[in-house]
């Protein structure tokens, strides 16, 4: 939801693995949307005093 972020502002979507390192990482990107199954070991970096505002929207789905 925020066009123009730079990685190097935080805010990055990470996947922990089993062992606890950092398995897969999404920066935030315009008009995307990350959808993953959970449970899901994972986490978002600190964001930046000095970049742009990270918005972020959360939700689930469930089903039977």
């Amino acid at each position: 939801m925020t066009p123009g972020w730079r990685p190097d502002w935080g805010g990055i979507l990470q996947f922990i693995d089993e062992r606890g390192n950092i398995a897969e990482g999404y920066s935030p990107c315009f008009n995307a949307l990350n959808v993953f199954r959970v449970p899901a070991l994972h986490s978002v970096s600190q964001v930046a005093l000095y970049g742009g505002f990270r918005y972020s929207v959360t939700g689930w789905f469930h089903a039977r």
